[in-house]
């Protein structure tokens, strides 16, 4: 058995999670991941997610994930889902708002960035760690009720080209998946949750200038919405009405923007100076 820390959560696994940071000795789990099907009549809820050739995840009661993989599917893959969808959906359950994003130290307080896949979010952490922003979480970003962002996992994943570009040597980083040319980078990721401060959606305009603008109004909540983790898990997980509370109540406390990029040049640069402008217009600190 593993017992690791992820999401300020003690994880009691019978699948090896390679990367995560050990629970302390005696520490209690709050959360179980087994081995084959489970006896899903003693649920309050219960969430089945099939994966085709990976495996069947059941996810109940914000406590526990049974795990079947297929014959013959590769371990990375069945982790890959285990930690993404499966785990985004455990946190809804215990009713976390759970973002599809990125979050990345600021200060003493966090951003988040969303958007749809391809945006370029993962990308954007890998170069704010490399100035010394210590990334939060990557993919799933688990928000509590205060607005605090929960430490997510100590990686972030990389196209090859993003990672070429980053300087990072492809033949030390193992793939995310054995068919995928992407990449997991082993990231010092913060141990604390942070307040979010900054919440920036990321759009990829064809032919666009590199710009943002500060959203205000009911558009705050709808994009809060759209760019949950796993939106359709939503209404058999934590409920429409409690999700509808919770991004409410987070789009209240934090200044909001609509970032737009080109679809082509190397833009990172000048995205992590613009970011980094808007949080020095806001609250919260800017760390060298």
């Amino acid at each position: 058995m593993t017992m690791a820390r992820a999401y300020g959560l003690t994880i009691d696994s019978a699948i090896p999670l390679p990367g995560l940071p050990q629970a302390a000795a005696g520490s209690v789990a709050d959360i179980a991941i087994r081995l084959g099907a489970p006896d899903t009549g003693k649920a309050h809820s219960a969430l089945t997610l099939d994966v085709t050739g990976v495996a069947r995840f059941v996810i109940a009661d914000g406590r526990e994930i049974r795990v079947s993989p297929d014959p013959g599917a590769a371990p990375q893959t069945v982790r890959l889902f285990l930690m993404g969808s499966a785990m985004g959906a455990l946190l809804q359950q215990r009713g976390l708002l759970v973002l599809h994003g990125n979050a990345i130290r600021i200060g003493d307080s966090c951003m988040v960035c969303i958007g749809a896949s391809g945006a370029g979010k993962s990308t954007l952490a890998a170069g704010f760690a490399q100035r010394g922003h210590a990334p939060l979480a990557d993919d799933v970003v688990a928000v509590t009720q205060d607005g605090l962002a929960l430490p997510g996992l100590p990686r972030i994943r990389l196209w090859r080209d993003a990672a070429v570009r980053l300087g990072h040597d492809i033949a030390t980083l193992a793939r995310v998946r054995p068919e995928f040319d992407k990449f997991e980078l082993a990231a010092a990721t913060d141990p604390h949750p942070l307040p979010i401060r900054w919440i920036h959606a990321i759009e990829v305009t064809p032919g666009a200038a590199l710009s943002t603008r500060r959203i205000d109004g009911a558009t705050r909540i709808q994009l809060l919405r759209n760019h949950s983790y796993r939106p359709q898990f939503i209404a058999r997980t934590m409920g429409e009405a409690a999700h509808f509370a919770r991004t409410a109540a987070l789009a209240a406390q934090v200044a909001m923007y609509r970032t737009v990029r080109p679809d082509a040049g190397d833009t990172l640069t000048a995205m992590i100076e613009t970011l980094l402008s808007t949080a020095d217009q806001g609250t919260g600190s800017r760390c060298a």
